[in-house]
C-alpha cells in the first residue's frame, strides 16, 4: 500500500516526504486517542523541522459532525473542528487548515476512485470493534433517514449559534451579552 501511495504522489509531481512512527513498536495495542495523539505529534514535529508554518488537514464535513456528537456524548463539550485554527502548543504557532471541511465524504471516496487514490485503512487501534465513531456514523445515518438534510442542518447550525439561547453564561460574557439573561 505504501509503495502504491508513494507512486500516486511521484505522479503528481510535488514533493513529500514520508514519515512513519511506531506500528513495529506496538501503537496497534492503544487506545484510539493514544494513536491520534502520537500521530499528531510526529506530524507536527515534522512540519516544524522543515520550518513550515501551516498543515492542511483532510478532515471533511462527516468528521465534523461525528467529532461534534463525540464530545457532546463523552466529554459533555460542544467542541467541534473549525476549518481554520492556530495551533501554539509547540515550540511556535502552526497554522491548522480543513480545506474539505466543506465537502461530503461520499462526494470525496467518489472522487478518490475515480482518481484511482488508494485508500489507506485506518486500523491501528487496539479495540477496532468498539470505536465510538463508527456508531456515530450510524447515528448520522439514521438521522438523515428521518430527516433528508439533517446532516447539511447540523454543520449549518454550525456557522450558525445563537450564543443567547445557550446555557453557557461563559460563551455569553465573552460575546457581550448578560450571563444570566442573555440580552
Amino acid at each position: 500500500m505504501v509503495t502504491r501511495v508513494k507512486c500516486n504522489l511521484q505522479d503528481c509531481g510535488g514533493g513529500y516526504l514520508f514519515c512513519t512512527c511506531g506500528q513495529d513498536g506496538g501503537i496497534e495495542n492503544h487506545s484510539a486517542h493514544f494513536v491520534q495523539d502520537l500521530l499528531r505529534g510526529v506530524l507536527y514535529t515534522t512540519v516544524i523541522s522543515l520550518n513550515c508554518n501551516k498543515i492542511a488537514l483532510g478532515h471533511h464535513r462527516d468528521d465534523a459532525l461525528e467529532t461534534l456528537l463525540l464530545n457532546m456524548i463523552h466529554s459533555g463539550v460542544m467542541k467541534g473542528m473549525p476549518p481554520r485554527y492556530t495551533s501554539t502548543s509547540r515550540e511556535r504557532p502552526l497554522a491548522i487548515i480543513r480545506p474539505l471541511l466543506s465537502s461530503l465524504e461520499e462526494g470525496i471516496a467518489q472522487y478518490a476512485s475515480l482518481a484511482r487514490f488508494p485508500i489507506l485503512p485506518c486500523n491501528l487501534c487496539i479495540n477496532q470493534a468498539n470505536l465510538q465513531r463508527p456508531q456515530v456514523k450510524l447515528l448520522l445515518g439514521g438521522m438523515e433517514r428521518l430527516s433528508p438534510n439533517a446532516k447539511k442542518n447540523m454543520i449549518l447550525s454550525m456557522m450558525n449559534v445563537r450564543p443567547s439561547l445557550f446555557m453557557d453564561s461563559t460563551l455569553r460574557q465573552a460575546c457581550g451579552l448578560r450571563s444570566v439573561t442573555g440580552e
